[in-house]
């Protein structure tokens, strides 16, 4: 088992990351590559006409958190990929109403105990 730092890991994964022509644009594939790639950022672009997703689906339908911006940026963590190895994802839309921008909120009170 090959071993690389987090740190390192994010770009090449990154941009082993691929939409190929002949792939449907609702789904991505995630490449190892030459490494075994756990806890790895894997980071892309929406493809157009896919900016409302917010979740991915693995092949056996475990859903998978997907944190996007409003440019279409898309990433999550790939939890365990071994070298030479690829997994496929399907973009799903969210079944909550709530809009990417409701999510988390954090307010600072200076000076209160919380």
């Amino acid at each position: 088992m090959q071993k690389i730092s987090a740190a390192s890991a994010v770009l090449p994964l990154g941009l082993a990351l691929g939409l190929h022509a002949a792939e449907r644009a609702d789904r991505i594939s995630v490449l190892a590559g030459d490494y075994d790639r756990r806890d790895s950022i894997v980071w892309f672009t929406l493809p157009a006409g896919a900016r409302d997703f917010q979740q991915l689906a693995d092949e056996r339908g475990n859903i998978i958190a997907l944190q996007t911006d409003r440019e279409g940026h898309a990433c999550f963590i790939e939890k365990e990929l071994t070298h030479g190895s690829a997994r496929t994802y399907r973009l799903v839309a969210s079944e909550s109403n709530a809009s990417p921008r409701d999510g988390v909120q954090v307010a600072l009170a200076i000076g209160s105990s919380i």
